[in-house]
């Protein structure tokens, strides 16, 4: 029944306050009513009529007092309470419009860079898991060899996905480079070949159409392909009746099956396309030496990551009695969110602790400014006090002031991150999953965030002054005029405040200096190539042309575009490579000297680049040669086997002797390999006489620590030689630069009608490329500790 009672008396006061003036109306009228009666029986017994008036008044009471009592009753007293603070704070707000305006600006600023970093942290951290079902569930699979993690084998992937009981499902997925035929130029796609589970096992559906049936995984059955929705949208018009057309990937047509939705994939790869993963019968890839597919599973429910480690590595260790290649390969499962979070929150990590110090200075220098104000208002608030205000209601009133600033600061903060973050994601790293294809929208992650932070910027803001405010003296305070300080306490708060602030603005402008100097020795790193007047162009092949059955094939292939090539007017020189400078990526195998002590042991053998040249490419890099000589046009199928190696490799293992003339193999000794390692002729593995040395050409970002390389000429690539797949890369030494690239075409289709060309890049392209993410960082930490010092200043 009081629950009851109290609902009706909650009721009865919201609908008072839909009429208030009707309320209001019938009060005076009800008062004057009483006031009238009673003067009126005070005339009848014969007092004077403006006596009895007067005496009216005072037997009725405080008609003031009763009003509000009677208005108390009406209402809901807090809200009452709120809304006439709110209207003495926006009055306040507008009689003193500097402090306001600094306030505003300050908040707007710091509210509005935690806003964006909390958006692009949304976009690529957090809605990843939004787009699976049960993402906790999902890892990733690894091999292990000592302290190295691994790609998996497609043969270990099998078995594990046959042989492991913690797992409802095991998929698989690569990269492909695919050419795509239309009737104009043909056209490179980003292709993601995965297992017909995959899209199961993740939780994803398509959009329009089906996804795999399963059957795909065969050889000969492999021919459908699903969309994604952005290629679905830009090349199609999100046309769903191309579903059950014919689209033709590297000659071979595919069924389009469907289209998958937006953000489907995890990584920063971005596919435009999703294929059957399947393997040719005759396909060298398709081994347990092949590292070179990712593996994802579900768990069962229920089943912990340690328990499916433990069986991982029981499973790992049968591979390994059964297979020779397996010798000293461990597996582990890692958390998908562990994996594809890893580096980039760390990124984010760093700036958004620079917010986190960008958006306290903002709240400090408020609280400084409203600190200084209420000084300024001390007889005021002495006023109120011996007019029966509480401390306690002087302190809610001068919160409010600062919440009231925090929700204006905040406001015009979140507006100016929502017009940031629709042009953001054209200039952030590319190592930042999703954003490019799903871009950066304000949600209720990013939405509660920044109401959260302008909650607790008014707390903070609002908290000082009125903690200050309620310790006024007032007999003292009556007697001051106002001035803008009062008493050494409130100086010293102060001072500490404007300490505060100047503290945190020196640790950003530490750390934005550490970050750009570390920026300016990577751009200063020596890259040993040409740093202009270098183009190079991605030459894709189709998965018949990497095989090195097909190998005097494809290098005739590779020789005709390079000559084409060179009579294109412009181009100084040219020819084909499997890596460019700067662009990351490589092809390891294993390294020993012959000659030399061989590893006692597979695990132990060494590491190096391989690198695939054409016998003017080094020069047209503009490699510099320090010993021997470089690869010459009589390096080709059926001469002696020869390399080049850089310094970085001629230090590590041959110090200080000259390795031109020595004798190396790309391979482990032939008692440690596997047997079903491709062998020449009498069981040994191909012999390479080292024939020149260049000083180091960097292929990895600056930041990473120089690989040892070895170049071998790709006309010598035959089966036998196991060195993977064939070069890719059309490099030109060039005085035009990308200019030429419609008169490259025009030439190539003299040899090679439906060969695409790819990611033209210049030498400065590629070098902004890998120091994006360095500067990037350098640039946001340096804009923040310049807006820290702006704020400072300001306060």
């Amino acid at each position: 029944m009081a629950f009851l009672r109290k609902l009706r008396t909650i009721s009865r006061r919201l609908l008072a306050v839909l009429r208030r003036h009707r309320l209001e109306t019938e009060l005076a009228e009800e008062i004057s009513h009483h006031l009238d009666q009673r003067r009126r029986q005070l005339v009848d017994e014969g007092m004077d009529p403006r006596d009895a008036a007067v005496e009216a008044r005072r037997m009725f009471g405080n008609v003031t007092v009763i009003r509000e009592e009677t208005r108390d009753m009406w209402s809901i007293r807090w809200a009452e309470i709120i809304a006439q603070d709110l209207r003495y704070g926006l009055r306040l707000m507008r009689r003193s419009p500097l402090v306001t305006v600094i306030a505003v600006v300050s908040l707007t600023v710091g509210i509005a860079a935690s806003t964006i970093v909390t958006g692009v942290v949304n976009a690529s951290l957090w809605r990843w898991s939004a787009m699976y079902s049960e993402p906790g569930r999902l890892v990733f699979l690894w091999q292990t060899r000592e302290a190295d993690i691994l790609t998996p084998t497609p043969a270990d992937f099998r078995d594990w996905r046959g042989m492991a009981k913690s797992f409802d499902s095991v998929e698989a997925y690569t990269y492909r480079a695919m050419t795509f035929s239309t009737s104009g130029d043909p056209e490179q796609v980003q292709a993601a070949a995965v297992t017909p589970g995959m899209f199961g096992t993740l939780g994803v559906a398509p959009v329009a159409g089906a996804g795999f049936l399963g059957p795909e995984e065969t050889w000969g059955r492999h021919t459908r392909v699903l969309l994604s929705e952005g290629f679905w949208r830009r090349r199609f018009g999100a046309d769903r009746a191309v579903l059950g057309r014919t689209l033709t990937l590297d000659g071979v047509p595919h069924e389009i099956a469907g289209v998958m939705p937006a953000g489907t994939w995890f990584s920063a790869a971005r596919p435009d396309l999703f294929v059957p993963l399947a393997f040719a019968p005759d396909d060298p890839a398709n081994n347990r030496n092949s590292h070179f597919i990712w593996v994802i599973a579900r768990l069962h429910d229920g089943v912990t990551l340690d328990s499916a480690a433990a069986e991982m590595g029981i499973i790992a260790r049968q591979l390994e009695a059964q297979h020779p290649a397996n010798k000293g390969l461990g597996a582990r499962p890692v958390p998908m969110a562990e994996h594809i979070l890893g580096e980039p929150s760390r990124t984010l990590a760093v700036v958004a602790g620079a917010v986190t110090l960008v958006l306290l200075i903002a709240c400090v220098n408020v609280a400084g400014l409203l600190l200084v104000r209420t000084a300024a208002r001390n007889r005021e608030l002495a006023v109120r006090t011996s007019l029966g205000a509480s401390r306690l209601r002087v302190a809610l009133q001068l919160a409010t002031e600062g919440v009231m600033l925090a929700f204006a600061g905040g406001t015009l903060g979140v507006a100016v991150a929502a017009a940031t973050l629709r042009t953001l994601p054209t200039v952030l790293p590319a190592n930042l999953p999703r954003i490019a294809e799903t871009g950066i929208p304000i949600d209720w992650r990013v939405m509660s965030v920044a109401i959260v932070a302008i909650l607790g910027c008014g707390l903070v803001i609002g908290a000082l002054p009125a903690f200050t405010g309620g310790r006024w003296r007032r007999e003292r305070s009556m007697k001051e005029a106002p001035r803008w300080s009062s008493g050494a306490a409130q100086a010293r708060l102060r001072s500490g405040l404007i300490t505060a602030e100047i503290a945190l603005s020196v640790v950003l402008v530490i750390g934005a200096a550490l970050l750009v100097r570390s920026f300016a020795n990577l751009q200063s790193v020596d890259v040993g190539a040409r740093t202009t007047d270098l183009l190079t162009v991605r030459i894709p092949l189709p998965p018949e042309r990497w095989r090195a059955t097909n190998a005097a094939a494809t290098s005739a292939y590779l020789d005709a575009i390079a000559e084409r090539a060179r009579t294109v007017p412009g181009v100084l020189a040219a020819d084909i490579t499997s890596h460019v400078p700067l662009a990351g990526g490589g092809q390891s195998k294993h390294f020993y000297v012959v000659g030399q002590t061989p590893p006692a042991s597979y695990q132990e053998v060494p590491t190096v680049s391989l690198r695939q040249e054409g016998p003017d490419s080094l020069r047209a890099m503009g490699a510099t040669l320090a010993r021997g000589r470089f690869f010459a046009g009589t390096d080709r199928a059926g001469s002696h086997p020869v390399a080049i190696v850089n310094q970085t490799l001629a230090r590590r293992f041959f110090g200080v002797s000259n390795p031109v003339g020595q004798v190396v193999c790309l391979q482990a000794p032939e008692h440690l390999s596997p047997p079903d390692n491709v062998r020449a002729a009498g069981g040994s593995f191909v012999r390479w006489t080292i024939v020149g040395v260049v000083e180091d050409v960097r292929y990895t970002p600056p930041s990473e620590p120089m690989e040892a390389v070895v170049y071998v000429p790709y006309r010598q690539r035959t089966r036998q030689a196991l060195m993977g797949w064939a070069p890719e890369y059309l490099v030109l030494h060039t005085s035009v630069g990308p200019d030429l690239l419609p008169a490259l075409r025009e030439r190539l289709r003299e040899v090679a009608p439906a060969q695409p060309l790819a990611a033209p890049r210049t030498i400065e392209m590629l070098a902004a490329d890998s120091l994006g993410g360095a500067r990037v960082m350098a640039l946001v930490l340096s804009l923040f500790s310049a807006v820290a010092l702006f704020l400072a200043g300001v306060g």
